[in-house]
């Protein structure tokens, strides 16, 4: 059998070289669509609208792209094809590329509709790239931009009739609409969701408007990861509900670069943040005809009205979660919202605070503060809310209201304070503070504090204070104080304070209820002068539970009767100083077994007086002093009764000293009680009077 031998290459012949294309694109078209299909291989193509000849030209923006067109043969880039009137496009897995460029306005590129499907990879789609061109689509948009890290770049001006979606997957994913002449205007809305990965959109067009639909700018994003949205345009007209959201991410909102920026929203604005870091930031003309919420979710939050920004709106909501939440508003920011402004804190130290030269107008206010310091800082120009405010602190170690306008502070309705177990502190400390309704605190065990100070205090309603356990204070030592209806302080066992010493002032009846516990009543300055400086239009009612009492009235013109009950123990102090005041009506004082300090010094009383001072070491003293103005005059019976004790009791001068003495107009009743050491002594005393009696061992 014969052998065949076929012959071998040798091992030093060359193969015939070939050079793979970055890929291969199919294009396809019929009925007036274009269709892109790209493969596994990084794709490139471009489309450039050439009006002057009614076709497209097809070019390769990654150099080395293959095109096959309608199953013709494979060519390169730089051949032209009929315009269409929508273009479908899925480029495949890989690294692609995406050019469409319009032509100039007014027509442009017209398409009836645009589908983009880009696949797997890093992907960039370029839509625009200078001033003249003009890109619309009268139908619906619709672009994937699939897993991996893409970027969407749509440039300068464009119109889209119908509802635009812009899809991310896994990946850091970034949109533009840029343009620093142009406008981008989606009339049936636009919906943005960007997926999991550290994500941005921003729109910093020209123009940048919302019609019609909805404005959704969404991702997942990723935990512990960073994600913007920003609008930055320097006119921006979204008239539809507004949405941006994260679940995972750090999300930081900008709205607007600087105050020559206009925002405008004519429906809802929400941004909900995720359990992460959170941030808004308005730095613009912003204004909303509807409802703004700022829902931030659990993690370290801020909201920050910067320098030169405004926000006008009809409400405004803040909301935070566990951890730390900040609403600010920096130095020159104006906030008007014609509605409510709410302020809502989770658990955590939560902070609002105002700068100088900032202003606040808001139809009502309200701050809800959760466990945690809670602090509500207004230092600006002007505070005005038109409704009521409301302030519910919450249980915290430390929380406090400052509202201390620079130039004026005015609230239409009432102020209202809800506080907790803890330390709660309100101040009001502004050159003009109004209130033209009432001030009404229920707080907790603790130490609770509100505090008016500054100039000019006005308050149409009363005042209403409910305390816990623990120091609870009432203090008003502003230039000037009018309070119409009375004031009621109530207040559980602790250290208590009511201190009303204006420089001039004329405040409603006075209600006082003490608990055990080292209580002090102040009316009027407490330094004492010849000048009245607080009238009281009504009655006097003071109740002090056990432990040592203060009680002041100076400079003080009380219109009602005045009833002062205390129940102080054994060895406890009762101290009452009644200086330079007028009194129009009766004055009854019944302390307890403790012992008693008083002194009564230059008053003019109009009705009965009656003084118990109960068992007990005690010490009156009726007009003792000299270099005051006149006598004290007594135009109702006088009744002094010292109970069992040690009593010292001296009325008038003895020696005499000038102006230290006492007109009894009616009559003068003294007695020692039971037992005791007590002594008496009088002395300069005018009685008019015959009802006249001593009753001391």
């Amino acid at each position: 059998m014969s052998e065949k031998f076929f012959p071998m290459p040798s091992s030093l012949e060359p193969l015939e070289q070939k050079i793979a294309p970055a890929g291969t694109v199919i294009l396809s078209t019929a009925g007036g669509v274009l269709t892109i299909t790209g493969d596994a291989s990084d794709n490139g193509i471009g489309i450039t609208h050439v009006p002057s000849t009614g076709m497209w030209t097809i070019t390769d923006p990654l150099a080395g792209t293959s095109y096959i067109l309608n199953n013709g043969a494979p060519q390169a880039g730089g051949f032209n094809i009929p315009a269409q009137s929508a273009i479908v496009a899925n480029l495949g897995d890989n690294n692609d590329r995406l050019d469409i460029s319009p032509s100039g306005t007014p027509s442009g590129l017209v398409l009836k509709a645009l589908t983009i499907n880009m696949g797997n990879g890093n992907d960039v789609i370029v839509m625009g790239t200078v001033s003249a061109q003009n890109l619309q689509v009268t139908g619906a948009t619709t672009i994937n931009l699939g897993e991996g890290n893409d970027t969407l770049n749509t440039t300068q001006s464009a119109t889209y009739g119908g509802l635009v979606k812009i899809l991310g997957g896994g990946g850091n994913d970034t949109v533009n609409i840029s343009g620093a002449s142009g406008e981008q205007v989606f009339l049936k809305g636009l919906n943005v969701d960007l997926g999991t990965g550290n994500d941005n959109f921003n729109a910093n067009v020209a123009r940048f408007s919302v019609a019609g639909g909805s404005l959704v700018v969404k991702n997942t994003g990723t935990a512990g990861g960073a994600s913007s949205f920003n609008i930055n345009s320097g006119l921006a007209i979204i008239t539809v509900p507004t949405v941006f959201s994260t679940s995972l991410a750090d999300l930081s909102v900008n709205l607007g670069n600087n105050m020559a920026d206009v925002l405008h929203f004519g429906s809802t604005v929400s941004v909900i943040g995720g359990n992460g870091t959170d941030a808004v930031n308005v730095n613009s003309q912003m204004t909303a005809t509807s409802t703004v919420t700022f829902d931030l979710k659990n993690g370290a939050n801020t909201t920050t009205l910067v320098t030169d920004g405004s926000l006008t709106g009809t409400s405004l909501v803040v909301k935070g979660g566990t951890g730390d939440d900040d609403l600010a508003l920096q130095d020159s920011h104006d906030l008007l919202v014609t509605g409510q402004l709410n302020f809502s804190a989770g658990n955590g130290t939560s902070t609002f605070i105002a700068d100088v030269n900032s202003t606040l107008l808001a139809g009502s206010l309200v701050l809800n503060g959760g466990t945690g310091i809670d602090i509500f800082s207004f230092g600006g120009t002007s505070l005005n809310v038109m409704g009521s405010s409301t302030f519910n602190m919450g249980a915290g170690a430390n929380n406090n209201v400052q509202l201390a306008g620079t130039a004026s502070s005015f609230i239409g309705g009432s102020l209202l304070v809800n506080g907790s177990d803890g330390t709660d502190q309100i101040v009001l400390d502004s050159p003009q503070f109004t209130i033209l309704g009432s001030i009404n605190t229920k707080l907790g065990n603790g130490t609770n504090v509100l505090l008016a100070e500054g100039g000019s205090v006005y308050i149409g309603g009363g005042v209403n204070f409910s305390g816990g356990s623990g120091s609870d204070v009432l203090q008003a030592q502003s230039t000037s104080l009018i309070i119409n209806k009375s004031t009621v302080f109530n207040t559980g066992a602790g250290g208590n304070t009511l201190y009303y010493r204006p420089d001039s002032g004329t405040v409603g009846p006075v209600t006082y209820n003490g608990g055990s516990g080292t209580d002090t009543f102040a009316l009027g300055n407490v330094d004492g002068t010849s000048t009245t400086r607080l009238s009281v239009n009504g009655a006097v009612t003071t109740n002090f539970g056990a432990g040592t009492f203060t009680s002041y009235y100076t400079d003080t013109l009380v219109h009602g009767i005045v009833n002062h009950k205390a129940g102080a123990l054994a060895g406890e102090n009762e101290n009452i100083i009644i200086r330079e005041s007028t009194f129009n009506s009766a004055v009854n004082i019944l302390l307890g077994a403790g012992n008693a300090d008083i002194d009564i010094h230059d008053v003019f009383v109009r009705g009965a007086f009656s003084l118990d001072t109960g068992a007990g070491n005690d010490q009156v003293n009726v007009d003792t002093l000299g270099g005051s103005s006149a006598f004290s005059s007594w135009f109702g019976m006088v009744k002094i009764l010292t109970g069992a004790g040690d009593d010292t009791v001296i009325i008038g001068s003895n020696p005499v000293v000038a102006n230290a003495g006492n007109n009894f107009f009616s009559g003068l009743l003294v007695d020692g009680g039971a037992g005791g050491a007590d002594s008496f002594t009088q002395g300069n005393n005018v009685f008019v009077g015959t009802n006249n009696q001593v009753n001391f061992p």
